[in-house]
């Protein structure tokens, strides 16, 4: 009792262990940057030698994509530190996150591969490839990890879920009359949700 009386206490700290920063890039100075969103300021710069480099982030996962070169290197955010490059398919690569599951997209082609995060090292592109959604298909992921694409050529948007391989759920779009394959189309997803836009005729499709 006593000592509760004359203690003077101690002081608590109240610590935000959520990493309040982003990876940007810095194309012209060949380097890219963590900056911290609470102070505004870059606090690590690590320069790159790639001709087309492109930042994908997750969290705590950041990958360093060429496109030039068709490879792609981890980043190490704790240490700033970019490891060795991992070999892309050569045919306009294109890396998305999805969860703890990567996609690996020839844009070309619409070869997609499907992996863990943690086979990203070992990945073989020579292998065959997951899916394949035909040329100028386009993907996207969704908060869960699900992906999505749209295929112009049938006109339709598939989704694969997290855990799956194959194709779950497909829907039918239907444009109006002055749409065409050829038009220049984006697809993105809120939540669960995909939205996708024709960016010619201006039209705009939902599930």
């Amino acid at each position: 009792a006593t000592l509760a009386l004359v203690s003077t206490g101690y002081t608590a700290q109240r610590m935000d262990l959520t990493d309040p920063s982003v990876w940007v890039l810095g194309g012209e100075h060949q380097a890219i940057g963590r900056a911290n969103t609470q102070v505004f300021e870059l606090d690590s710069v690590v320069e790159v030698d790639a001709d087309d480099p492109r930042l994908v982030q997750a969290g705590s996962t950041v990958l360093l994509v060429d496109e030039a070169s068709a490879t792609v290197r981890q980043v190490d955010p704790a240490n700033a530190v970019i490891g060795d490059d991992i070999a892309l398919p050569p045919q306009r690569p294109e890396l998305l996150l999805a969860g703890q599951r990567v996609a690996i997209v020839a844009q070309t082609t619409g070869e997609v591969w499907l992996l863990p995060l943690a086979d990203l090292d070992s990945f073989d592109a020579a292998a065959p490839a997951t899916l394949s959604l035909g040329e100028n298909a386009i993907v996207t992921t969704t908060e869960s990890g699900a992906l999505l694409a749209y295929l112009p050529e049938v006109s339709q948007v598939w989704r694969v879920e997290p855990d799956a391989i194959e194709v779950g759920e497909r829907w039918d779009v239907a444009w109006g009359p002055d749409a065409a394959v050829t038009d220049v189309t984006q697809l993105t997803s809120v939540g669960e949700r995909w939205a996708l836009l024709d960016t010619t005729t201006r039209e705009l499709a939902t599930a």
